[in-house]
């Protein structure tokens, strides 16, 4: 008997690592940390922390992750064995700390990236219409050519998803460094649009 047009249940989109990371005498939060997470494939993928010291990593297979947080000026934290499961974040609050002068020869130096082309989001007529305003954050990949690519949407706004989207990925940078070398890195992009 055939059983045509069945399909098995869609397979629950991959899970997430995100985070805070903080200086662990001051609680300041610390930006353009690099966070470094080994995927399945064994390959470290890196993200930089925002201004309010938080990062997000995703999507991500289920299982276990180790990481790395390297930030100069702080020592060196890793962790084994995050766990991460299908359609959620798992969350993190990572406190560095300041690292002892004579080991401050072996910090990574992370050069975070540096937007060298804008381009700002055009308002459809839908969202004029609407009168949309508020906040967006989407996070995208920037790669070691400087080019912005696998944005996903992490809050929206009712008609402005492809615009913003569309813009972000024109923008050029001078990629992310770590010891001089380029690095692919997740960043978060948060967005305040307002009417023209």
């Amino acid at each position: 008997m055939a059983c045509a047009g069945i399909r098995p249940p869609p397979e629950p989109a991959g899970g997430g690592i995100a985070g805070t990371v903080v200086d662990a005498v001051s609680d300041k939060p610390l930006r353009s940390v690099l966070v470094r997470v080994r995927g399945a494939d064994g390959i470290f993928r890196g993200a930089l922390t925002d201004e309010g010291g938080e990062f997000v990593f995703g999507p991500l297979t289920s299982g276990k992750h180790d990481f790395t947080v390297e930030h100069a000026g702080y020592r060196t934290a890793s962790g084994i064995g995050v766990a991460v499961e299908p359609g959620r974040d798992t969350t993190m609050n990572i406190r560095l700390m300041p690292a002892e002068p004579a080991d401050s020869r072996r910090d990574a130096k992370i050069v975070p990236p540096v937007l060298v082309t804008r381009s700002d989001p055009c308002y459809s007529a839908d969202a004029l219409n609407a009168g949309v305003e508020g906040w967006m954050v989407v996070r995208c990949t920037l790669t070691t050519e400087g080019r912005v690519t696998r944005c996903a949407i992490i809050r929206d706004l009712p008609y402005m998803g492809a615009n913003v989207i569309q813009a972000l990925e024109q923008r050029r940078y001078a990629p992310a460094m770590r010891n001089g070398e380029p690095i692919e890195v997740n960043y978060t992009f948060k967005l305040h649009l307002t009417m023209p």
